[in-house]
């Protein structure tokens, strides 16, 4: 189970460098294919990182002490609800819960863009 969320997170960074190496060749070529794949590798970033935080809360949930993390910040006797918010105890955790968070955002803001007229794709984000 370490080895996956470990590997997770090594795939969830190679994807990001992958992404922005598009990003850049897309527009400095002006080759919208990059920016569509680029967009499309975001999924597969979210993916990623909500299993390594999904896997850091489960071995919290099962006590496992062999990842030095749940050892440091969490013991058997806690209640449910102390060992899932252990995942922020730490400054490891909360770098993780807040990537993790930021990762959410982007396939749910990735739909709602604006059209731009005269291309196929729109590349204009909107919040509201």
């Amino acid at each position: 189970m370490i080895e996956f969320g470990n590997f997770s997170l090594f795939l969830a960074f190679c994807i990001s460098l992958v992404i922005m190496v598009f990003l850049l060749i897309g527009i400095n070529r002006k080759d919208w294919r990059y920016v569509e794949a680029s967009c499309r590798a975001t999924k597969a970033v979210f993916f990623f990182m909500t299993l390594a935080v999904g896997i850091l809360i489960y071995a919290f949930l099962t006590n496992d002490f062999r990842i030095e993390y749940v050892s440091s910040y969490s013991e058997i006797s806690l209640p449910v609800f102390y060992k899932i918010t252990g995942l922020w105890a730490g400054q490891k955790g909360s770098l993780l819960s807040g990537a993790g968070c930021f990762h959410c955002t982007q396939p749910l803001l990735l739909p709602r863009t604006k059209k731009v007229p005269g291309q196929n794709i729109c590349r204009t984000p909107y919040y509201f």
